[in-house]
């Protein structure tokens, strides 16, 4: 099952982890856990999608990460600073930032709002966000990208920034 798991997510530590929590999660739910195929089947599957909602949170986690790094080159934000008056500065720096895109993303269509939401917040495919929105992926993503277009630029022209 180990191997499986370390498959999807290319990391052997992070398959026995995945294997080691759905079994003890079993384990707490041994009194009510029913059977409605075989044992291996659903312990596959379990795993599966076990695997797949790690993948999911670390590929958010790394776009986060980049998101931010970007955002930092853009508003000319230092990436690391060990000066704890230039920390502070920095939080501050930030904290600003988040309040811009708060406003700027605010004054958007809310078409607009609605899609970076739930490619940014949920982490959701353009092809999930297209049902949602009754839309095609390709319209999803063009609606992403010019959003995040302007956003950029409203921050670019911000003089704060």
């Amino acid at each position: 099952m180990c191997a499986s798991v370390a498959f999807i997510t290319r990391d052997q530590d992070d398959a026995r982890e995945v294997v080691a929590d759905l079994f003890g999660n079993l384990w707490e739910r041994r009194a009510s856990w029913t059977i409605s195929s075989s044992i291996e089947a659903y312990l596959f599957v379990a795993a599966r999608h076990r695997a797949l909602s790690l993948q999911r949170n670390v590929k958010r986690r790394d776009n986060l990460v980049r998101t931010e790094l970007v955002v930092n080159q853009v508003v000319g934000i230092p990436a690391m600073s060990t000066d704890a008056s230039a920390s502070t500065s920095l939080t501050q720096q930030r904290l600003e930032l988040k309040l811009t895109l708060e406003r700027v993303i605010s004054q958007l269509p809310e078409r607009y709002q609605s899609a970076l939401y739930l490619r940014w917040e949920r982490d959701l495919s353009y092809e999930e966000i297209a049902r949602i929105l009754e839309s095609t992926p390709a319209a999803v993503k063009k609606l992403v990208n010019r959003a995040t277009i302007i956003l950029r630029d409203r921050i670019r022209d911000d003089p704060r920034f």
